[in-house]
């Protein structure tokens, strides 16, 4: 459904390439959005939660990306359930 009402479905483009080059912030600009945010620091956010997480929730967001673990804490169930 989402592809149909966004045009998807009859074939148009969803998305637009990015400029070759340039910032992740250029190319949201270009693409008619606002500048790109910076992802919170995983470390303030551990620390600010206190730390309080599984021994599995801790070894999923110490062997991630280092781009990704803030999204992984901020969906932890332990997050969630604050």
């Amino acid at each position: 459904r989402v592809k149909f009402k966004n045009g998807g479905g009859a074939g148009a483009k969803m998305y637009e390439i990015p400029p070759e080059g340039g910032s992740p912030k250029d190319q949201n600009l270009a693409r008619g959005r606002g500048p790109a945010m910076e992802p919170p620091d995983s470390a303030q956010l551990v620390a600010s939660l206190g730390g309080n997480f599984s021994a599995n929730t801790r070894e999923a967001i110490e062997a991630a990306p280092a781009q990704l673990r803030s999204a992984l804490i901020l969906g932890s169930p332990e997050f969630m359930v604050r």
